[in-house]
This record gives structure tokens, C-alpha cells and sequence, in this order.
């Protein structure tokens, strides 16, 4: 009997849940999807100018070895977008990787340019020296 009553006020709570939900207003139609420009404003302006940006291989993943200006849309926005930190043991972010830093702000060059979104006034520095893979240790 007692599992009949903790299971009729399960059922009660979730038609109070409900009703609830039906009853309050609903807030403006949120698109699916974002149209460009508004999509552009989650992807920051570059804080360096690259020389080249559609030459700019990628250096992970799936698309490894593969220039920027090989890629579509989507997939440069991707590489634009701010990632998520890596932590260390410690719980402290680590620094981001110069070759990442170099391929986001290429990727974030060409998403803005392609909008005409990009930063004209900005202080930005070109960089054109080639990354190595040596590191100092």
C-alpha cells in the first residue's frame, strides 16, 4: 500500500510540473538555428593578424595536415571558437599552445573577413614566422 501511495504523489507532482509549465507565458520564439550575423558575434576578432590565414594547416584531429582554405564554413568556424580550457592537476588552466593560437586567429580571420565583420581599427600584429615543433626543455 505504501509503494501505491509515494507513486500516486510521484503522478500528482508531475501534473502540478506540468500544468505549470503550460501556464506560464512563453517567452519570444527562440530561432534553431542562428543566422550568420548573429552567429558572428560569439566569435571574437582575432588578437593577431596572420599573413596568410587560408594556409594554415591543422595541426590535430581529423583534419590534421589540412589548410584552413581547404575547409568549409562550419569547420573554420569551429576551429574559431573559443575552446573550453584544459586544466591541470592543479585545477589552473594551462597556457594555450602557440600553434592553437595561431590557427584560431587564423580561422577567426577568415570567419570575420568572410562576414566583413573584421576588425578594421584594431591594434593587431601580422604574424608570419612558421611555428616548429621543438620544445624547450
Amino acid at each position: 500500500m505504501q509503494n501505491e501511495e509515494i507513486l500516486t504523489a510521484i503522478l500528482n507532482e508531475l501534473r502540478a510540473i506540468r500544468s505549470a509549465l503550460s501556464n506560464r507565458s512563453t517567452p519570444a520564439a527562440a530561432p534553431a538555428a542562428q543566422p550568420a550575423a548573429q552567429a558572428g558575434k560569439d566569435i571574437p576578432q582575432p588578437s593577431e593578424l596572420v599573413a596568410d590565414p587560408g594556409s594554415v594547416e591543422v595541426h590535430f584531429g581529423k583534419n590534421a595536415g589540412t589548410p584552413l582554405r581547404s575547409l568549409g564554413a562550419k569547420s573554420v568556424e569551429w576551429y574559431a571558437q573559443e575552446p573550453e580550457p584544459r586544466l591541470g592537476k592543479n585545477g589552473k588552466p594551462f597556457p594555450p599552445r602557440p600553434e592553437d593560437v595561431r590557427l584560431r586567429n587564423a580561422a577567426r580571420q577568415l570567419v570575420h573577413g568572410n562576414r566583413g565583420t573584421l576588425a578594421a581599427g584594431s591594434k593587431v600584429t601580422l604574424v608570419t614566422e612558421t611555428l616548429t615543433e621543438e620544445v624547450p626543455f
